[in-house]
Formats: C-alpha cells, structure tokens, sequence
C-alpha cells in the first residue's frame, strides 16, 4: 500500500470508528483503532 492509501485508509477508519463509537458499538470502535494503530505503524518505519 501506497502512503498516500495508507493515509487515506487511515482516515476513513477514523471515521467508522467514531460511528461504532456513536451507535454505542465500542468493541468495533476497538477493532477498527487496532487496525488504525496497525496502520501508524507500518507509516511510522517508513519515514
């Protein structure tokens, strides 16, 4: 995956993640942000 794919992947699961948290759904809300953090990573041995 491309940063840039990374970057955007990384904002649309920000997104369902707030609307897990907001249908009071927190354990998707929980595995959504461990992909999330997944994802920080992977761009984070990048730079």
């Amino acid at each position: 995956m491309s940063d840039t794919e990374l970057r955007t992947a990384i904002r649309k699961l920000r997104a369902r993640a707030d609307d897990a948290r907001s249908r009071d759904d927190a354990e998707a809300a929980k595995t959504i942000e461990k992909t999330i953090h997944e994802y920080q990573d992977e761009m984070s041995t990048r730079l």
